[in-house]
């Protein structure tokens, strides 16, 4: 049997499992309360990382395990500098001030923050906002990173960026819990759990739970626009399954 990373449940109903690095999104109308329990580990719910329990003794621990990037959160700094703010999670790891230069340094560049880092946080426009709030949560290196409605923050061109961001992240072995209102996130990760009145309803790769049409609109959930194109397509005979790229879609029109 493969080894949890991350295991919730909160009753027989509402319980899932990660046991690989992945991107796994949550809809429905019960996020606030998932997020809630997963924040302050709710006593009727039970949440294990690495097959530990969660409980008042590793609680400080499990919030250095993972890491929370909250819309509600967006404009709240604790730092006078954007390279404060960043600078928060290493020095609480220990990190020497050098080496807390050198880290901010590199990663700014690669999230296209350089000439931001000593500007006042609260000074920047939303997209900056959230990129801060994401390298932020990412640089200490967490196991597991949970975002609620962050990434609709992001114009196209961040936005791209930080998926491939995310995938580099996923590949070292770290997992991402995004749950999120826009049904158009969906598409970032592999996996999509729907959950309805505290009760999953549908848990599969995201491919096929975008498929589940009728389901989706009987909980208010709308389908991803590359999705919509994909029927069409295929009632017109141009494609034969659905694809979640739009360059592989188009690929496949014109062979």
């Amino acid at each position: 049997m493969k080894k949890s990373i991350l295991k919730y449940r909160y009753n027989e109903d509402l319980e899932f499992n990660v046991e690989k690095p992945q991107i796994i999104t949550i809809l429905g109308n019960s996020n606030n309360r998932i997020l809630n329990n997963l924040l302050w580990n709710n006593k009727k719910g039970n949440i294990f990382v690495d097959e530990i329990e969660v409980n008042d003794a590793n609680f400080y621990k499990y919030h250095q395990d993972v890491s929370f990037i909250l819309y509600k959160q967006l404009n709240i700094f604790i730092g006078e500098t954007v390279s404060d703010e960043i600078a928060f999670g290493l020095e609480s790891l220990g990190i020497s001030r050098n080496d807390i230069h050198e880290i901010i340094t590199r990663e700014a560049r690669i999230f296209n923050l350089t000439d931001k880092l000593e500007k006042d946080p609260n000074s920047l426009g939303s997209n900056d906002k959230a990129l801060v709030k994401i390298l932020s949560a990412m640089i200490i290196n967490p196991k597991i990173i949970v975002l609620e409605n962050i990434l609709s923050e992001l114009d196209y061109e961040d936005y791209e960026k930080i998926k491939k961001i995310f995938n580099e992240y996923i590949k070292k072995g770290g997992t991402i819990i995004n749950i999120t209102n826009n049904v158009e996130e969906a598409l970032i990760g592999s996996r999509t759990i729907v959950v309805c009145d505290m009760k999953v309803v549908c848990d599969d790769k995201t491919a096929k739970v975008m498929t589940e049409e009728k389901l989706l609109k009987r909980l208010g959930i709308g389908l991803p626009f590359i999705i919509e194109l994909n029927k069409y397509l295929i009632d017109y005979a141009l494609i034969d399954k659905y694809y979640m790229d739009y360059g592989k879609m188009v690929k496949e029109i014109w062979k």
